[in-house]
């Protein structure tokens, strides 16, 4: 390092380190400031756009939920439309099964008599 021999050139190295300490210093203070920038208007915006979203699935799932409403109820009354003719044609089937019953005891009636009559006649 090199001496300094004057005072004056003391001086001068004195007052460029002061003046270049203050000419880095003094910009950065000044600069230093704390800021607030809100947020909530990202927070707002992302809160909308969620609930729009959330909104328009739900419309959806409303939409598809209340279709397979109107199925399940279309399918269930054309059940219980079928079960009504199956019934109906099941109780004509038991009717049908009584007359024959009845026809067939009768004609085994009828001809365990004939039988009786031939009988009776051969032995006459």
């Amino acid at each position: 390092m090199k001496e300094y021999t004057s005072f004056g050139e003391l001086y001068k190295m004195k007052m460029l380190k002061i003046v270049l300490f203050t000419i880095m210093i003094l910009p950065s203070i000044s600069l230093a400031k704390c800021y607030y920038v809100p947020c909530n208007s990202n927070v707002q915006s992302g809160k909308t756009q969620t609930k729009a979203s959330l909104e328009k699935d739900f419309n959806a799932i409303k939409e598809e939920l209340r279709l397979v409403k109107q199925n399940y109820e279309n399918h269930l009354k054309t059940l219980k439309e079928g079960n009504k003719e199956l019934d109906l044609k099941i109780a004509l089937y038991r009717q049908k099964a009584h007359h024959y019953k009845e026809i067939l005891f009768l004609l085994s009636k009828s001809i365990h008599l004939e039988d009786k009559n031939i009988n009776l006649k051969a032995l006459q």
